[in-house]
C-alpha cells in the first residue's frame, strides 16, 4: 500500500491555508449548503468491508450514477483516514466514471476538482472548476478555490479577477479576501497583499483564523528549493511513490522511492519526464541536480541535472 509521504500534507503554504478557509466557509455555510466536495469528509467512518459491498453493487450496475459516485466518496474518506494513496486515485478513477455516465454530474466535477487542489495539479483542477462551474455558477466557495488554482500556476491577474467576481456577490466572503492576501503575499505584491489582508482581519470570524492568516502571511514567497521539492511531490507518477527527500546542499536533492518502477518507463517516457523536470528546475534554480534513489538499496534511479 502506498501512502501519503508527509510532503504531501505540506504542498505549500497557500494550500494548507486553502484547507483551513475551505473548511471554515462548510463550517459557516447551512447544512444544505455545504459543498459536496467535502462530502467524503463528512462521511462516518468507511471501512474494507463497506467499499467491498460498494464495489459489489457497482460491479452488478456499473452504469448505476448514484452507486459509482457513493463508491467514489468512500475511497476519499477511507483515503484521507489513512493516508492511502491508491484509494486516493481509485477516487479519482469513480468520479471520472460519474462524468462518463453523466458529464454534468456536478459532485463528481467538484470532487475531481477538489482532489487536483489537495495533490497540487492545478492546471488539471482548473478544467474541473470551469465546467463546474458552468453549471453551478452560484458557487463562491468554488470560484475562490478556481482562483486558488490559477494563482499557483502563476496567472495572479486572472486569480484576483475571479475574486473580485465573488466579492461582487459577498463582500464579507472571508476566504476570498484570505487567499487572496496569501496569494500576493508570496508573490511579494506586498500592498495587494495589504488590501486584502485588511478585509480579511474585518470579516474573520475568530480571533484564532485571523491568527492562522497572519502565520502563513509571514511565511512569505516559496524558496527556490520549495519549488523545485514542489514540482516533485505534486507530480502524478513521482509524488505517490515519493516515500522522502533531501537538500544535500544548495543545489542537490535526493528523492527516496519507494517501489517505483523505473525499469518499466518506456524510453520515450522517460525522455519526455527528464525534458519536463529539467524545465521545471531552470526556471527555478538553473544548475540544480535531482536524483532518484530508491530508498531501500540507495540505488540511482533517475538523475535530472
Amino acid at each position: 500500500m502506498s501512502k501519503l509521504n508527509p510532503v504531501f500534507y505540506l504542498l505549500s503554504s497557500t494550500l494548507l491555508f486553502w484547507s483551513l478557509c475551505a473548511g471554515l466557509s462548510n463550517y459557516l455555510a447551512k447544512p444544505s449548503e455545504k459543498s459536496p466536495a467535502v462530502r467524503g469528509n463528512q462521511q462516518p467512518q468507511v471501512s474494507d468491508a463497506d467499499i467491498e459491498a460498494l464495489k459489489e453493487e457497482v460491479k452488478k450496475d456499473p452504469k448505476n450514477e448514484k452507486l459509482n459516485l457513493d463508491l467514489a466518496f468512500s475511497f476519499v474518506k477511507k483515503g484521507f483516514d489513512s493516508g492511502d494513496t491508491q484509494l486516493i486515485m481509485q477516487a479519482v478513477q469513480k468520479f471520472r466514471d460519474v462524468i462518463d455516465i453523466n458529464p454534468n454530474n456536478t459532485e463528481a466535477l467538484l470532487g475531481l476538482a477538489s482532489l487536483c487542489v489537495q495533490s497540487g495539479v492545478f492546471d488539471k483542477a482548473i478544467v474541473y472548476y470551469k465546467k463546474y462551474l458552468e453549471l453551478k455558477p452560484e458557487d463562491l466557495q468554488a470560484k475562490t478555490d478556481y482562483a486558488m488554482a490559477t494563482f499557483k500556476i502563476g496567472e495572479l491577474e486572472q486569480g484576483d479577477k475571479l475574486l473580485e467576481e465573488v466579492l461582487k456577490v459577498d463582500d464579507k466572503f472571508f476566504p476570498a479576501y484570505a487567499v487572496g492576501a496569501i496569494a500576493f503575499a508570496q508573490s511579494e505584491d506586498k500592498e495587494k497583499s495589504k488590501l486584502y489582508y485588511e478585509k480579511a482581519k474585518q470579516y474573520a470570524p475568530s480571533k484564532e483564523v485571523l491568527a492562522s492568516l497572519d502565520d502563513f502571511i509571514a511565511i512569505g514567497p516559496e524558496s527556490p528549493q520549495d519549488k523545485i521539492l514542489s514540482y516533485f511531490t505534486n507530480h502524478q507518477i513521482i509524488g505517490p511513490k515519493l516515500a522522502d527527500s533531501r537538500w544535500v546542499n544548495e543545489k542537490s536533492l535526493e528523492l527516496l522511492m519507494k517501489d517505483f518502477p523505473v525499469e518499466q518507463m518506456p524510453a520515450f517516457a522517460k525522455a519526455a519526464f527528464i525534458s519536463k523536470a529539467q524545465a521545471a528546475i531552470a526556471k527555478n534554480q538553473a544548475g540544480t541536480v535531482v536524483v532518484l534513489k530508491d530508498i531501500d538499496s540507495g540505488r540511482e534511479l533517475l538523475r535530472v541535472e
